[in-house]
């Protein structure tokens, strides 16, 4: 898999105005009156099914309000109607009553029915109807699925044993797994399913048991008798119960992908066994990404509870009907057309196409018993998880295969007052390996097995890690790691060069000595440049901050980020300044003057980049003059906030390349395998070189072990998902490997545990917890794969990330096209760029006049003129309609 698949996942929040709920709608400049279309939602009165009935018709309430009140005040529809919804709860507690429901919905002139949850209702409606009139949305259908008028708008069953059986086979490469099922018809068709998409053999056993089984110890005990490395049980929640204890009994420890989990399994199962159990679900209110991080924090403030994982469905389902209603009006037989030939349609859950979506989640269960996402799927794929995949060595592979030795140098600081965050680097390090190790290895692209061994040397100073790099090359080191420390990199940037050897280093203010990838040096942190600019975007674009100051000390990082910070600024050409670009000598100590300047300067917040007693001091001064706001700081560490006191007022906020803190499910699997082996939190180091391991072997497994191919592969080709973020160094000119960056919120209070994910960004892009009105056009692939003079109109779409491929036209150029920076002949404009006659190009939106539209060209996005243009493949109905200007 490509690294572009991350950019699949998280492209709402990248390329489409993530405060939106509905497809691109046509605008209407008068308000207006408009008609209110009634929508169904059939839900039970009592019991437990009415609470999850009940949270699922807020969700499509919210969905409306928001449609309602939107820009347009609803839905324009082609036939310029003003529409809005209303949503109308119809009670149910029996299949008769649900029958009863549709025709009361019916006959209240309702467009479309939502639910009910049960398919033996669904059924009682279809046997008394017949033929539908009206459009049935549905979270779980079953088999009842494209029957009259019945549309599945949540993934089905078989989309949570494909996804299964990918994670178990392609994330977790194993091939040795058993199969659990009860003997009813529906476990027994999934188990079936199962064995097929993870391929019979890697299947090593197949198990059924009735369905009034009282004793499973058997069956576990054959589970450890096949030496199983993962199994996937289908089966009810008593004998669900009944095997994990004896599973637990038996000693057998692995993965377990449940479906059904649900909280009395996992509260009933054995401790030892709870951190091996994946659940799937079509939906979590812990998904990582920015649509269901709004999803979630828009229902909570609407209505005062978490939704539940049903839920984003029917939210989805009124998103699903406005954009129907936009192309259908109001009449039931042509929405439930048009919600069958819909196109592309991002909805919480995932993409939609024709009205139907295979978005679903993994879910795996912490040590307390929560679940948190795992894994992120869509169409079969995961759209989350890390790209390092290696071949599986098996016994007789191994035995045949020549083995050599690729050993790995670690140079970090193992003793004294930092110490810790060295042996965290070098248990980090140790960790990929063990990993490895366990495939039985790296087969390299010369057909021969690699045997990763790690050495640690010591490095407090610059001397010492001149001296712990020749130890290093003289004890045979194929590759250095390390060290952290700018002093230590920049002032023995010429040994790698001259030793011919690879060296990457997890240092960050490296950028301002010139280093470069030319020099044997590479970077597996972002730099201060990139946390700095990630910085800038948070506090103008998430936060909205008018006047930002910036202090920095005169020292390599220091400059760095302060030129980072100030060209950043100017390339936003925001209405945001910068009122205060203060740099200090790192021995000034007159913090009650640097905080004076901020306060006179006005700064509603202010970017720090020093050393850790100037943001002390700072903070001490700021709280002090009485100043209330945010302060960013580029060097948080879990040393410093155990000591840091933040004053009443001000709010700290820390640009990282990474924390234990992080969300998304990588980086959660990493956290719970590293605490698991050594009994501790992980830290940024630790994540940089576990992911430095990871991205040699999967550089030897590309290439091969020499260092020039490694080299060349890690600045040119290299792609990976890791747990820092994406590696996708190809766009970048320099040794910068990734230009991940999470924003550390620091709760009242300090110390490690205080703190929360505030934001993730990519290349200056937000792409997780993004502020609602945070709109940023980004293409993340090179311009090579963006337009195309000789790639067929498959291939130019086939490049784009997968779930932006329905959401732009392929348009081929008439002319050589000037490339506008807004949609008006505006002769005083200098154009950079022309694009060539007959140049195939992706359009990502059209002007209001609908006169033009927005296309990427060598690298940026511009106008031209849609008359100068052939669509050639798509619709321009599903364009963005903007006026905006780059």
């Amino acid at each position: 898999m490509n690294v572009k698949k991350q950019w699949a996942g998280l492209a709402l929040a990248i390329l489409t105005l993530i405060g939106s709920v509905a497809a691109p709608l046509a605008t209407l400049s008068a308000q207006g009156n408009a008609t209110v279309l009634t929508v169904g939602y059939i839900g039970a009165s009592r019991g437990a099914q009415a609470a999850l009935d009940q949270s699922n018709y807020q969700a499509a309430v919210l969905a409306a309000e928001q449609i309602n009140t939107s820009d347009d005040y609803g839905v324009i529809s082609d036939g310029n109607v003003r529409y809005r919804f209303e949503v109308v709860y119809y009670t149910a507690d029996s299949a008769a009553e649900a029958a009863d429901a549709y025709v009361f919905a019916l006959i209240d002139g309702a467009i479309a029915v939502l639910g009910p949850q049960q398919e033996r209702q669904i059924e009682a409606i279809l046997n008394a109807e017949g033929t539908l009139d009206l459009p049935l949305l549905a979270a779980d259908a079953g088999d009842l699925a494209g029957e009259s008028n019945v549309f599945q708008i949540s993934s089905t069953q078989d989309d949570w044993v494909e996804a299964a059986a990918n994670y178990l086979t392609e994330e977790l490469h194993l091939s040795n797994l058993v199969t659990v099922a009860v003997d009813t018809e529906t476990a027994q068709a999934g188990a079936d399913l199962f064995v097929d998409l993870a391929g019979e053999d890697n299947v090593a056993l197949t198990i059924t048991h009735a369905a009034d089984a009282d004793d499973l110890s058997s069956e576990a005990q054959d589970i450890v008798d096949a030496d199983a490395d993962g199994l996937f049980v289908w089966t009810l929640d008593a004998q669900g119960e009944l095997l994990l204890e004896a599973l637990a009994d038996a000693g057998w420890r692995g993965p377990i992908v449940y479906v059904g989990l649900d909280e009395d399994v996992i509260a009933n199962a054995d401790p030892a066994l709870v951190n091996d159990l994946i659940g799937l679900a079509p939906w979590s209110a812990t998904a990582y990404d920015a649509y269901s991080q709004r999803f979630v924090e828009d229902y909570v403030a609407r209505w005062g509870a978490t939704p539940s994982e049903d839920a984003a469905a029917y939210y989805d389902a009124i998103t699903l009907l406005a954009a129907a209603v936009q192309a259908a009006d109001d009449d039931p037989d042509d929405i439930s057309r048009a919600l069958a030939n819909l196109g592309a349609i991002e909805g919480v859950q995932g993409t939609y196409a024709d009205g139907a979506t295979t978005g679903l989640r993994l879910m795996s269960v912490r040590a307390d018993g929560s679940e948190t996402e795992l894994a992120y799927y869509d169409s079969g794929e995961c759209l989350s998880c890390t790209d390092a995949n290696f071949v599986l060595l098996d016994d007789d592979t191994l035995e045949d295969a020549e083995i050599e030795p690729y050993n790995i140098a670690l140079i970090a600081t193992l003793s004294g007052a930092s110490a810790g965050l060295g042996e965290s680097a070098q248990q980090g390090a140790e960790l990929a390996i063990r990993e490895l190790q366990k495939r039985g290895g790296v087969l390299g692209a010369d057909g021969i097995v690699y045997d990763l061994r790690l050495g640690a040397y010591d490095a407090t100073t610059a001397s010492t890690a001149a001296t712990a790099f020749a130890n290093a090359l003289q004890d045979g080191a194929d590759i250095i790691l390390g060290p952290d420390s700018n002093a230590q990199v920049i002032d023995n940037s010429r040994l790698p060069g001259e030793a011919g050897v690879l060296q990457l280093v997890s240092a960050t203010g490296i950028e301002a000595s010139g280093l470069s990838s030319g020099e044997n040096i590479l970077q597996i942190r972002p730099s201060d440049s990139t946390l700095a600019a990630a910085a800038v975007h948070y506090l103008l674009e998430e936060r909205g901050f008018e006047q930002v100051a910036a202090v920095s000390v005169r020292s390599n990082y220091g400059n760095e980020a302060a030129r980072a910070i100030e060209e950043t600024f100017e390339d936003l050409d925001a209405e945001s300044a910068l009122v205060l670009d203060l740099q200090h000598n790192s021995r000034d100590t007159d913090y009650a003057a640097m905080a004076a300047r901020v306060v006179e300067s006005g700064a509603q917040a202010v970017l720090v980049w020093s050393a850790q007693p100037v943001a002390q001091g700072l903070l001490d001064e700021l709280g002090a003059a009485g100043w209330t706001g945010t302060l960013v700081y580029g060097y948080l560490t879990p040393a410093f906030l155990e000591t840091v006191i933040v004053p009443h007022g001000i709010e700290l906020i820390g640009a990282v390349s990474w924390w234990p803190a992080a969300g998304d499910g990588t980086s959660a699997g990493f956290v719970d395998r590293y605490a698991a082996r050594y009994d501790e939190a992980p830290t940024a180091q630790s994540a940089a070189y576990y992911d430095a391991v990871m991205l040699i072997a999967q550089a030897i497994q590309a290439v091969g072990p020499a260092t020039d191919d490694i080299e060349a592969w890690l600045s040119d080709e290299a792609s990976l998902i890791g747990v820092q973020g994406v590696y996708d160094p190809a766009s970048d000119t320099g040794g910068e490997l990734t230009r991940s960056v999470m924003m550390l919120g620091v709760n009242t209070g300090s110390g490690v545990e205080s703190v929360y994910e505030a934001a993730r960004y990519l290349d200056g892009v937000c792409y997780s917890h993004c502020a609602a009105g945070s709109t940023v056009w980004r293409y993340p692939g090179s311009a090579a794969s963006a337009s195309s003079t000789s790639s067929s109109t498959s291939d130019l779409r086939a490049s784009l990330p997968s779930s932006l491929r329905d959401k732009v036209v392929i348009v081929e150029t008439g002319y050589n096209l000037n490339l506008r920076p807004s949609p008006s002949y505006d002769e005083d404009v200098d154009i950079d760029e022309v694009i060539p006659y007959e140049t195939e190009l992706p359009a990502f939106a059209i002007s209001e006049d609908g006169a033009w539209i927005v296309v990427y060209y060598d690298g940026q996005f511009g106008w031209v003129l849609l008359d100068y243009v052939t669509v050639i493949d798509g619709s321009l109905s599903t364009l963005e309609v903007t006026d905006r200007e780059f």
